[in-house]
């Protein structure tokens, strides 16, 4: 029978201080630990979700080229490092919450079709001057909805135009 190999230490310099370990040291109690979660929603930054992103006519994400998506991906990027209060609050000429029943008849219709035509409002993100997402906001986390890009979800039109 082969005798077996010394499994001990590869280096061949020994170890001049053995190890000991260190005794357990003082936790500083006046460090508080902190989370980004919170009980109000205004004070936590933005999530996404993708379970209702639609890939179907007319607001579709499957419209998508590659140059837009990585427009949108960047725009939520920089969403992410805002609470929902500077989104929604701050930053309300841009971004709203709109009441459902505001929505353009074909929008109302797809919501009715999605089962989701029980919801009150949805959550409007520009992107650009005319692009928008759509979702719908629970809790931190928005369920992107759909990719609007004319700006046609929720049409506004400008007096005297």
């Amino acid at each position: 029978m082969a005798k077996k190999k010394d499994k001990g230490p590869k280096s061949l310099v020994p170890s001049a201080v053995e190890k000991h370990p260190v005794s357990i040291q003082q936790v500083n109690r006046s460090k508080i630990p902190q989370t980004k979660y919170s009980d109000d929603v205004m004070k936590m930054t933005p999530s996404w979700r993708v379970t209702l992103l639609q890939v179907a006519d007319p607001w579709g994400w499957h419209n998508l080229n590659a140059d837009e998506l990585r427009s949108v991906h960047t725009r939520l990027r920089e969403y992410e490092a805002k609470t929902w209060s500077h989104i929604l609050i701050n930053e309300c000429y841009r971004n709203h919450r709109i009441e459902c029943h505001k929505l353009c008849k074909d929008a109302r219709e797809r919501l009715s079709e999605l089962h989701l035509d029980d919801l009150e409002q949805l959550i409007s993100l520009r992107l650009s001057s005319r692009e928008r997402v759509w979702g719908i906001l629970e809790n931190n986390v928005l369920s992107l909805l759909w990719w609007d890009p004319e700006h046609l979800v929720y049409p506004v039109f400008k007096h005297n135009t």
